[in-house]
């Protein structure tokens, strides 16, 4: 069987080139880094039927998986284009930059 793998997102450049290459069966997962979500939030962006859709979530401590996984409050935004995508979630993100495609 083979195993899910995901790759780290090196660069900021890496990463705006993946949002305008995203296809269907991929998603991108950044850390965020808002105020407004708990410990900065995740932020996933995916896409599908053409638009893209970016959920921002609060980020979660899950004591039996000893992680931290999605949950609590979330925001959705669909978008038509990649520059679009950038332009939001440009600046929510942490830096150094903690980005990984699946």
């Amino acid at each position: 069987m083979r195993r899910y793998r995901e790759q780290k997102v090196r660069s900021i450049g890496e990463l705006k080139k993946l949002i305008d290459a995203l296809e269907l069966d991929e998603g991108i997962r950044l850390q965020g880094k808002s105020k407004d979500f708990k410990d900065g939030g995740f932020i996933f962006i995916t896409k599908s039927r053409g638009k893209y859709c970016v959920n921002f979530c609060d980020k979660v401590k899950d004591k039996a998986l000893r992680a931290y996984v999605p949950g609590g409050r979330e925001e959705f935004h669909y978008l038509s284009r990649a520059e679009e995508v950038w332009s939001l979630v440009n600046g929510k993100f942490a830096t150094p930059l903690k980005a990984a495609i699946y």
